[in-house]
């Protein structure tokens, strides 16, 4: 999965030592926030089932997996009604059917693919690769557990003190559709420093047999539950470093001083870590004027404060002491 932007959505949590929670409010078994219809993108592996198939138009066509798209129409008995097409060609007035492959019919209890574009009432029965075919079944009964876990799961509103998490560790920390390791999602992902969203619900109690705590959390469009040992309260982290700070300065003796700003756009931190930048975008740009309290740097930052020549009015706040040169 590409990396996201952040945004804000309702986050799920199972309770863990460091999270503090006000205003739980119960809301049923079955409940999910953002519940999508489909709790995996199990339509890859179908498309490379597909593709690998002996279908007279794909093998005809020479139609590769990535340029292979389907629709899928539910029948009786889950049994899927997919219609075929070649990206490569694309539909005009003059060839409407450009592009189109063809419908066949797969059973995902018996596992048969059956082409019935030539003849609806007598089927040809299709071969494909068993590699992909056990990969579609694999994620059609994961979805099924996962989607029966959920739907038993009881939920309660919630407020986290710290809304916002940061990713720790090393590697990828995975989404999972459920508070439990058996549904991962290894499509999406988030990395070390990346920010996610908590406000949400939380779980009156883990599923069977998970030793686990999760949190459901939101990175771009992407949401899911990712286990608390990958992240740390982003409030804790910034709270740290000026403690640090604080106690550093205090001890070291250094005059103040003045600078100018040479970047051509300068943003305040709350903190001075580079992941505790101030939520409201504040900055100054080339050419303004700041005064620091101390003209060392702590952790690549100093502690300024910024007059507004206009306005009079005052900012102080945190900025990276590369962004300045003395006056």
């Amino acid at each position: 999965m590409d990396k996201l932007g952040t945004v804000a959505v309702v986050g799920l949590l199972i309770l863990s030592p460091w999270t503090a929670l006000q205003a739980m409010t119960p809301v049923g078994p079955g409940f999910t926030p953002d519940r999508p219809a489909s709790l995996f993108n199990c339509q890859v592996p179908l498309i490379k089932l597909l593709a690998s198939s002996n279908q007279a138009m794909i093998l005809a066509e020479k139609v590769p997996a990535d340029k292979l798209e389907i629709t899928i129409e539910p029948r009786d008995h889950g049994v899927q009604a997919i219609q075929l097409f070649d990206s490569r060609q694309q539909a005009s007035p003059d060839t409407p059917g450009a592009g189109h492959l063809g419908w066949v019919m797969y059973d995902p209890h018996s596992g048969q693919l059956l082409d019935n574009s030539a003849d609806e009432q007598h089927p040809r029965q299709l071969t494909f690769s068993p590699q992909y075919g056990k990969q579609y079944q694999q994620c059609l009964q994961k979805e099924q557990r996962c989607a029966a876990i959920l739907d038993q799961m009881k939920l309660g509103a919630i407020i986290a003190d710290s809304p916002k998490y940061v990713v720790r560790g090393k590697g990828r920390a995975y989404f999972h559709v459920a508070p439990t390791e058996q549904c991962v999602n290894e499509s999406q992902f988030v990395i070390p420093n990346d920010k996610v969203q908590v406000v949400g619900f939380a779980a009156f109690e883990p599923v069977e047999g998970e030793k686990n705590d999760y949190l459901l959390v939101g990175y771009g469009n992407a949401s899911g539950w990712i286990n608390v040992d990958r992240l740390a309260p982003l409030d804790e982290i910034c709270q740290d470093a000026q403690a640090n700070a604080e106690a550093m300065m205090a001890k070291t003796a250094s005059p103040a001083a003045k600078y100018l700003v040479k970047s051509k756009k300068l943003y305040f931190y709350d903190s001075p870590d580079p992941l505790c930048q101030d939520e409201g975008g504040k900055f100054i740009v080339s050419g303004d004027n700041v005064a620091a309290k101390q003209s060392q740097a702590y952790q690549q930052f100093l502690f300024v404060s910024y007059i507004h020549p206009k306005t009079g009015d005052k900012t102080e706040g945190w900025l990276k002491a590369e962004g300045l040169v003395a006056r």
